[in-house]
């Protein structure tokens, strides 16, 4: 008899059903779910449901440690949640819902040839939903699409009654709330972060106001919970002076030494993909300098998952911990009864030398009432450093690097093109600009190193910070015909991009070349809505293509705008009277044709001279068609918008117009010599032509232009011959 062979068991899988509780729910969305930090599920969850996990390879498969393959249950919380049914089928139907939990379940293989379960870890977002009394401000709630506003965290903590501190709404300052709500929008500073309960709210709260910089008070005239930012928001002129009428005792005066200053500060953030913690570095060169070495500090804001975002904040951060700044404490009469963290007022004591140095307080302490005495302690104010003055201050060697703010020494404020709209705004949003309106645009140059970026004021309001773009002088003129030139020099050759426009006086160029070692750079001329210009040397070329701001507000036909740029260093920002106004009148210039190019006459682009009959050529343009694209003079004629057709005037020798010839539909036009001494009333020893576009009586935004001489062949024994039969 033969034997039966036996099987052999190489090792075991495990399977289980677990209910894992995360937080408290509802919740947006959970994004993904990770076993042993391994992506198990990536697809987007917004509603309660069963989904499928077929990751049986996820731990190396069955030669190593398994994988996931079951299903998981999620229950995302909500108040009408019913018992999951993976429970119900293990555990019987008397068991809770377990509603405002957000909950997973899970039953499956759970690993192989190892008995112990893999930990599992979720990635999800709340924002929007679980709020007691409804949302509160939802339009401002999310920020990147991603991070919760601060704002809205601090307002839930503080009236949440399940795990907040169940303050009523109506203890809340809701316009400052808001207020706060749209500085941190603004900034794109949202937070992304955890409370797990294993420390207080106040704590967690710390945390917030130690991210966004600011505190949580309460305001002693209406009794209301505020926050205050710490932010350039003030008018240094309007804040409150603390001198020696109202200080009864300055406690102490002291100013940090260069040895307790930082000079690098890194950052740590979460990245947004990896959810891992990662870092950024900022240095102060000069104090590194000062100090011969580095003093570096780290700090932590897990909250952060923006790079950008990240790096802003450390820049704040340091500024703050480099700079010599002055401590104070103070005992001021009941004039400071109003005073609370984070407000600013001016500190003047002529003993020390010191006349209107703006302080921030740090504390606040109130005393008692029979005492009258208020004690502030409060640091200079790294924002309000340009407005210190300093009286007989003892002098030293170093030199600060930061500069008190100057004015942007280069400006060109113009209006928006159809091109820049077109490349900024989707088409159902285009479709919605009023072709009667008009948007400013402003291009300013950087005035040195340690400016950050500007605030562009239009008539006296704030409309929106800006960043400075790259200019550059060219160093001889240009005439319309030139390509090639050479500039001095650019003070940032890497905005300098090949294939982008740029922008000289009334003109937009495209960048062809650019030579950074030799400075020369070519250009396609009279590109977009524009056409050749004749500019004189040391004109300024700006590379605003991507560095410029826009006031998104729109402005009707005719309105005169003036603006000023309004720049910001490490010292503050400029003081606006000192400010350049530039002005600009809006004439809805992204709804105008753009005009005709390879303009000719008699063949020529610019001819000096001219004999016999003028004929005129040209191409045509489309700004619909020609949509993103930067068409220089020279390339093929398009079929014109609907409705266009062309305009060309001719002006005498004393420069007045003697014929208009309108309602043109070619691409070319000869103009006669019996219709030339007819409507110019003779012979003419020069002439002007100008050629341009128009659209349902819309005219183009700029025109073509050429005055040249006029040359006469004599015919003997009858005069003038002029091509025609004139003088027989």
């Amino acid at each position: 008899m033969g034997s039966r062979k036996k099987t052999q068991t190489v090792g075991y899988r495990y399977g289980l059903t677990v209910h894992m509780g995360v937080c408290y729910g509802p919740v947006d969305q959970v994004q993904k779910i990770l076993a042993d930090d391994r992506d198990a599920y990536t697809s987007t969850v917004t509603s309660t449901q069963t989904v499928n996990i077929n990751k049986g390879d996820l731990f190396g498969g069955d030669e190593k440690e398994g994988g996931l393959r079951g299903q998981m249950h999620i229950q995302m919380g909500d108040s009408i949640q019913t018992p999951s049914p993976l429970l119900t089928a293990q555990l019987g139907t008397n068991i809770p819902a377990f509603r405002g939990v957000l909950g997973f379940v899970y039953k499956g293989i759970m690993s192989a040839n190892n008995p112990y379960l893999k930990p599992f870890s979720f990635i999800v977002r709340r924002v929007l939903s679980g709020w007691q009394n409804g949302l509160w401000y939802s339009s401002k709630a999310l920020i990147n699409g991603r991070d919760a506003n601060p704002a809205h965290i601090v307002y839930e903590c503080l009236t949440n009654s399940d795990w907040g501190m169940c303050y009523p709404t109506a203890s809340i300052d809701d316009a400052n709330f808001r207020q706060v709500a749209d500085v941190l929008y603004n900034e794109g500073f949202g937070l992304s972060l955890i409370w797990a309960q294993q420390s207080t709210l106040e704590s967690f709260l710390a945390i917030i106001f130690n991210h966004i910089a600011g505190s949580l008070n309460i305001d002693p005239r209406t009794g209301l919970y505020q926050i205050k930012l710490v932010r350039q928001d003030y008018d240094p002129n309007s804040l409150p002076v603390f001198d020696q009428d109202s200080i009864v005792e300055l406690v102490s005066y002291q100013r940090a030494g260069w040895g307790e200053l930082v000079g690098e500060v890194t950052v740590k953030f979460t990245d947004p993909v990896t959810f891992e913690e990662t870092a950024t570095t900022v240095q102060n060169l000069a104090t590194i300098q000062a100090q011969e070495g580095v003093i570096p500090q780290v700090i932590s804001f897990t909250g952060i998952t923006s790079a950008e975002l990240a790096s802003r904040v450390a820049q704040r951060e340091l500024i703050a911990r480099s700079s010599p700044l002055a401590k104070v404490k103070i005992k001021v009469k009941r004039k400071a009864w109003n005073q609370l963290p984070n407000d600013v007022f001016k500190f003047s004591w002529p003993k020390l030398g010191i006349t209107a140095m703006v302080m921030r307080v740090a504390s606040v302490d109130t005393g008692s009432l029979d005492s009258g005495v208020i004690t502030i302690e409060a640091l200079e104010d790294v924002f309000g450093m340009p407005a210190n003055s300093y009286v007989g201050q003892q002098g030293n060697e170093w030199e600060n690097p930061l500069q008190p703010p100057a004015a942007a020494p280069y400006r060109l404020f113009r209006e928006v093109t159809f091109l820049e709209m077109v490349r900024t705004l989707s088409p159902a949003d285009l479709s919605y600009i009023d072709p009667d309106d008009g948007f400013p645009i402003m291009y300013a140059s950087r005035p040195g190193a340690g400016y950050y970026d500007y605030t562009l004021r239009i008539d006296g309001a704030d409309v929106d910070q800006g960043d400075h773009c790259a200019v550059a002088v060219v160093s001889d003129g240009l005439d319309k015909e030139e390509f090639t030139t050479l500039i001095l020099s650019v003070n940032d050759s890497s905005q300098v991009t090949v294939g982008e426009y740029a922008a000289i006086n009334d003109e937009y160029v495209r960048i062809d070349s650019f030579n950074d070692l030799t400075g020369e750079i070519t250009l396609a001329r009279g590109v977009i809505d524009t056409v050749p210009h004749e500019h004189p040397a040391n004109s300024v070329l700006f590379f605003g293509d991507g560095a410029n701001t826009v006031d998104q507000t729109a402005s009707p036909i005719g309105a005169f705008l003036q603006a000023k740029v309004i720049t910001r260093t490490g010292m503050g920002t400029l003081d606006p009277v000192m400010a350049p106004t530039d002005t600009l009148m809006i004439q809805a210039r992204h709804n105008k044709p753009y005009p005709p190019a390879k303009f000719r006459i008699n063949g020529e682009y610019l001819p000096e001279n001219t004999t016999g009959p003028i004929t005129i050529i040209w191409n045509g343009r489309n700004r619909i068609i020609q949509d993103r694209n930067i068409l220089d003079q020279t390339e093929a004629s398009l079929m014109p918008e609907d409705g266009t057709t062309y305009t060309i005037r001719i002006f005498d020798q004393a420069n007045v117009l003697c014929r208009t010839l309108t309602g043109l539909t070619g691409t070319s036009y000869t103009y006669p010599l019996d219709d030339e001494v007819s409507d110019c009333g003779g012979m003419q020893t020069h002439i002007t032509v100008q050629l341009f576009s128009v659209r349902d009586g819309i005219e183009s935004y700029q025109y073509h232009e050429h005055r040249f001489g006029r040359e006469y062949e004599y015919d003997l024994g009858y005069g003038f011959n002029f091509g025609g039969s004139w003088g027989n």
